[in-house]
């Protein structure tokens, strides 16, 4: 392998020990390879700039534990209460040297980013990912901890307007060469591997690195499929590769690359009233079909509209709580079906702009009710420039109108920049001439 300074670039073999890449992984792969070399040289020019000393030291250097911060190997069960912060350092036996600077990105896991996983946390009963289960399975492998905390650093990074930093670029590091050696060395993939790289894939989407995304993806979807003859995957890991797959998916409009096979559980707008659910279909399924939406999609987007529903009538009642399982179960099912539209089977030949416009509409909206912060560094800017482009080619009427406007709408929201933002208040003004029939739906 070629080095820098010692370093070993190796990547994720995503078939089997033994086996090469194929000619446009391998390309990918090459292209990690230099980013990650760029990176490293750009971080070592910004340390040689700085002379004096600070608690701006290298990642590397700062994991190394020292008498005031190292956590002692202490083996404990019981996971700690203060989790995450430096006062469980004598509480728990961790898989790496723990420092302050680590609790802390660790800390910020666990009460954050932990968030992105569970949004809307106010409106849940409990947030698995903040559980004892996942403690326990997420702090006991090295690979999985340097994973969560490379989601710490990023989440910081994405906070301040940066891609990256000194931890991320670090705790990336340290993962993949776990994960690879790990992977050279066994046929078997555990459950850590692949909850590892679900981080490092969602990672590098959330930082706007499209190839990178891409090549995480098809080698999990490659080592999903090694898993058939294993025991299923726990529903916290099944939830948070639904998370990775959807979410690069839907920041740069591409399809996703995993199955997803419904859970048999409850929906989660079981908590509206049967009457109610019975007004929404009606209405919007109307609206929809009136302005020529498809039949399949008008179905997807009547449960769009029922979780939207179940969201806000949680919010407005604080004695409803949603079920956290059913709540990630329908939220990455519908994003998941509005991503796979445009290549389903009956989606070969294309779709037209008003089920392309409407399928953009619904992922937009998606997004607006989650309220994610921080945004990925890519945002929200290629489902607008789409959404864009498709309702420049649809001719208002009175049947489209009401469509038209909610997703004109939608892009006066997000829409950020002048040009953009002036374009689609000309457009609304465009379709005010038609007659609205939206009603009182949501």
């Amino acid at each position: 392998m070629p080095t820098d300074g010692g370093r070993q670039f190796q990547w994720v073999n995503a078939t089997r020990p033994g086996r090469n890449l194929d000619q446009s992984v391998r390309k990918i792969v090459r292209t990690h390879v230099m980013n990650d070399h760029v990176r490293q040289k750009k971080h070592q020019k910004l340390r040689n700039q700085n002379a004096a000393p600070s608690r701006a030291a290298t990642p590397s250097q700062d994991e190394r534990p020292g008498p005031q911060f190292e956590s002692p190997a202490v083996k404990n069960d019981v996971v700690p209460g203060a989790l995450g912060y430096p006062s469980a350092l004598t509480l728990w036996s961790y898989p790496i040297p723990m420092t302050a600077r680590t609790h802390a990105l660790l800390n910020h896991y666990v009460y954050h980013v932990t968030e992105r996983l569970y949004p809307l946390s106010k409106q849940l009963k409990f947030n698995p990912f903040r559980g004892e289960a996942w403690f326990q399975f997420a702090v006991t492998d090295a690979a999985m901890l340097h994973a969560l905390l490379y989601s710490g650093a990023n989440y910081i990074s994405l906070l301040e307007g940066k891609r990256e930093s000194e931890d991320s670029v670090y705790h990336l590091g340290k993962t993949v060469e776990i994960v690879n050696r790990r992977l050279q060395e066994s046929v078997t993939v555990d459950d850590s591997t692949i909850g590892a790289l679900t981080c490092v894939a969602l990672g590098e989407s959330m930082s706007g690195h499209l190839d990178l995304w891409h090549v995480h993806m098809r080698g999990l979807k490659e080592l999903i499929k090694s898993r058939e003859d294993m025991n299923p995957l726990s529903h916290l890991l099944r939830i948070k590769l639904h998370r990775t797959d959807v979410a690069g998916a839907m920041d740069y409009a591409e399809s996703p690359y995993l199955p997803f096979e419904r859970a048999n559980i409850p929906r989660v707008w079981s908590v509206i009233p049967a009457q109610q659910q019975e007004e929404i279909y009606e209405h919007l399924s109307s609206t929809l079909y009136q302005a020529g939406v498809r039949s399949d999609l008008v179905e997807i987007m009547v449960e769009l509209a029922y979780f939207s529903s179940a969201v806000l009538l949680s919010k407005g009642d604080s004695m409803i709580q949603l079920n956290p399982s059913s709540l990630t179960e329908d939220m990455y099912w519908i994003q998941h079906q509005l991503l796979s539209f445009s290549s389903a089977p009956a989606s070969l030949h294309g779709i037209g702009n008003i089920d392309a416009a409407c399928r953009l509409g619904g992922l937009l909206y998606m997004k607006a009710l989650l309220e994610e912060i921080p945004h990925s560094y890519t945002g929200p800017s290629i489902l607008l420039d789409e959404l864009r482009t498709h309702l420049e080619g649809i001719a208002s009427d009175d049947g489209n109108s009401s469509l038209l406007t909610w997703l004109t709408l939608l892009g006066l929201q997000f829409t950020k920049q002048d040009l953009p933002k002036q374009w689609f208040a000309k457009h609304l003004s465009e379709i005010a001439q038609f007659p609205l029939g939206l009603g009182s739906s949501r």
